[in-house]
């Protein structure tokens, strides 16, 4: 009897939650197993989801997992990469003026939390099957095997449903604001969004700014040296004054002196 629990209780254990790590490996997987083309093409998806285990158990640095765990894997991670990658080539389709990837990336993810209320946390495996073919294929509801996007929806569905296998491109982007079509019932954080000032408007603005403070300092500048042109002015006729003050005694003396010395001896004893 302590056998059969034991089987029972081990046949029942859950498996350990995935970490990046494993889900790095898996989106490797996934992109391996794609590019082979019997395994992408001609067989059907629990096919596809073993071959991909048998890739995946040689590499993962976590237990082993087999095909249906990682199809439900996978499926739970394309579901939020789709989303994240409909915003992200929104933005470089139409990038604001003097933007660089790195700005798409960073707006974009900035853009999910807003309207998804999460941060997206699965870059690794994104950068990773991006750029694969199969993946481009799945953008664009051509996929063959993995998880099939869902038909477009209409903007009801798409902003109320999170549990779509994979929603289209067109499906992910019915969340963002369009000034045209926004409906009243819109989310706020949504409206509230708006796309990112260009590089050469921020740097226009930038340098404005520095030049308005550069001007304010000269100003100032200005300012100051004319006091202290004012005070030393002020400070030279003091001493203009003085200097004519103490010449005019000066003329005062020598005249009195001048005086004394032509007065006769009679005079000078009659002076003292």
């Amino acid at each position: 009897m302590a056998s059969n629990n034991e089987d029972d209780h081990s046949k029942t254990k859950r498996a350990p939650n995935f970490t990046l790590e494993e889900d790095t490996q898996l989106a490797k997987s996934w992109v391996v197993t794609s590019e082979d083309a019997i395994h992408s093409n001609q067989q059907g998806k629990d096919e596809f989801f073993a071959c991909i285990a048998d890739d995946y158990n040689r590499f993962t640095p976590g237990p082993p997992r087999d095909g249906n765990k990682l199809q439900s894997r996978w499926k739970n991670i394309q579901k939020f990469i789709l989303r994240f990658a409909a915003i992200y080539n929104q933005m470089a389709s139409n990038p604001a003026s003097g933007t660089s990837p790195l700005d798409w990336l960073i707006n974009a993810k900035e853009m999910y939390l807003q309207t998804k209320n999460r941060a997206f946390t699965h870059d690794s495996a994104w950068n990773i099957v991006k750029d694969a073919p199969k993946w481009k294929k799945l953008m664009t509801g051509h996929a063959k095997n993995g998880a099939r996007p869902s038909p477009r929806p209409s903007s009801h569905s798409a902003a109320n449903s999170t549990s779509a296998e994979s929603p289209s491109l067109s499906a992910s982007f019915q969340s963002q604001p369009n000034p045209s079509s926004t409906p009243q019932g819109a989310n706020e954080s949504e409206l509230r969004w708006k796309r990112p000032k260009g590089i050469k408007q921020a740097k226009r603005k930038v340098e404005e700014s520095g030049f308005r403070r550069q001007k304010l300092k000269l100003l100032e500048k200005a300012t100051r040296d004319a006091d202290r042109q004012i005070a030393a002015a002020n400070r030279l006729n003091e001493i203009q004054e003085r200097l004519a003050a103490t010449e005019e005694q000066n003329s005062d003396l020598k005249l009195m002196l001048q005086d004394l010395t032509e007065c006769g001896d009679e005079e000078l004893h009659d002076c003292s």
